[in-house]
């Protein structure tokens, strides 16, 4: 499971990457690209969240379990909120307040998959390896 995890997190950091990447290209905004890089990165985000609560599903019922719970759908409500609001005439309108947007996710995103890796996995699961 640990390393499912890791690759879930390899994914997503790359996909941020490639939002970024495609979002760079202002004012000649290759909206089709960018909206590319969203799909795969929504693709990518299903797929966590589904390992991710298989994992917590399996784990005793303790403090740090709930923190992970909590933060989880913390993520998933501003990553909903995000691709919600920001629609693609709205991102042409205001593309300086996109990409702050963008990089506000982006910031809690890393600060979470850099939580797990070293708060969440190595003490939940080290119990499971012995």
């Amino acid at each position: 499971m640990p390393a499912r995890i890791y690759h879930r997190h390899k994914m997503l950091r790359t996909g941020m990457v490639q939002i970024a990447e495609a979002a760079r290209c202002w004012p000649d905004l290759d909206m089709a690209a960018l909206l590319r890089a969203r799909l795969t990165f929504a693709r990518a985000l299903r797929r966590y969240l589904a390992t991710e609560q298989e994992m917590l599903e399996n784990l005793p019922p303790t403090a740090l379990r709930r923190e992970a719970i909590d933060d989880l759908q913390l993520l998933l409500g501003e990553y909903s909120a995000l691709v919600s609001h920001w629609t693609p005439d709205l991102i042409q309108v205001n593309w300086s307040s996109y990409i702050a947007a963008l990089k506000n996710f982006d910031l809690h995103l890393n600060q979470r998959l850099r939580w797990e890796d070293h708060e969440l996995l190595t003490t939940l699961l080290a119990p499971q390896a012995a």
